[in-house]
């Protein structure tokens, strides 16, 4: 059951237990498989409730995290469109809290972008930035910030679809703006240069993060991989460095790339705006609907043969 944790603002923080009291799950309820990921913070399980396949985050209760993820629930709990990750519900009870969340069988999109054996071809790779844009928009249009968008935060689904997940750094701009300790969370090479010089997050933030997301489903390469944060902030902020652009890159993708590489915020697209160019590049119809395995190409053509 969920009771009452002694918090220094418990009236703020019961009003937000009641409204995740309807989504509470026993820890009971919920089998723990394999571990797909583990952290300081928690430990993600590919686990089974009410026999449906689920995400699992696993973390021990403490006071800080109990604040911490009742906060990320409350905010999750609200959340409902197709291109974002479900939330089932969680456990708050000691001595570990749960956090139920969709599970998507193909994982990451890094993962899948590393894998040199699938196919991705240039209207697969449109429809996935259209997917992972759209779910931002939503966001956005909620005053949501997710601020850690990252080819490793965005789940592809079984037909293909992306999925934006890992909600535990996303606040609304009125939280931001409460709170300047929020603005806390680790730096990469998805970050936006003004983020790097520690300056306040907003919704551009995350679209500099898109196109670093969109220059990876161009190369399938991983971003600046050989750069420790010192070294990632000299080079973005310092020398105003971006990512190489393949010289073989669809034209379309690479105007919107660097629209959302400008270094000054106001000048980088809406995800709107962002929708409506993907929407308008004519990539062709490609050879397959679907993206798909070298080895599937050579076996479907040899049983064409026989």
């Amino acid at each position: 059951m969920i009771n009452n944790l002694g918090f220094t603002n418990e009236e703020v923080m019961e009003d937000k237990i009641k409204l995740l009291k309807k989504k509470e799950i026993r820890a009971s309820e919920i089998d723990l498989g394999e571990i797909v990921r583990s952290d300081p913070f928690s430990t993600i399980y590919i686990g089974t409730w009410n026999e449906t396949q689920v995400t699992v985050s696993v973390s021990k209760y403490t006071k800080t995290t109990i604040t911490r993820l009742i906060e990320q629930a409350t905010l999750i709990n609200t959340l409902n469109h197709p291109n974002l990750v479900q939330f089932f519900g969680g456990s708050f009870e000691k001595p570990n809290i749960y956090i139920v969340m969709e599970y998507l069988p193909r994982g990451d999109l890094f993962t899948i972008l590393h894998d040199d054996n699938l196919v991705l071809e240039i209207p697969h790779k449109k429809f996935m930035a259209i997917d992972i844009a759209t779910g931002m928009a939503y966001l956005h249009s909620l005053n949501i910030v997710h601020r850690d968008l990252k080819s490793l935060n965005l789940f592809v689904g079984p037909d293909w679809e992306i999925k934006v997940g890992n909600f535990g750094t996303a606040r609304t701009l009125n939280t931001l703006e409460i709170d300047p300790e929020e603005s806390t969370v680790a730096l990469s090479a998805w970050t936006a240069p003004e983020i790097l010089r520690h300056q306040e997050y907003s919704p551009k933030s995350d679209i500099y993060s898109f196109g670093v997301c969109l220059w990876e489903l161009c190369t399938r390469e991983e971003p600046f991989p050989k750069l420790n944060t010192p070294q990632l902030t000299i080079a973005v902020v310092v020398n105003k460095q971006r990512l190489r652009l393949p010289e073989q890159i669809f034209p379309g993708l690479e105007k919107i790339i660097n629209l959302c590489w400008d270094e000054e915020p106001t000048n980088r697209p809406t995800f709107e705006e962002i929708i409506r160019k993907l929407s308008k590049l004519d990539c062709g119809k490609p050879f397959k609907e679907m993206p798909w395995v070298k080895d599937q190409l050579r076996s479907d053509t040899d049983h064409n043969i026989q």
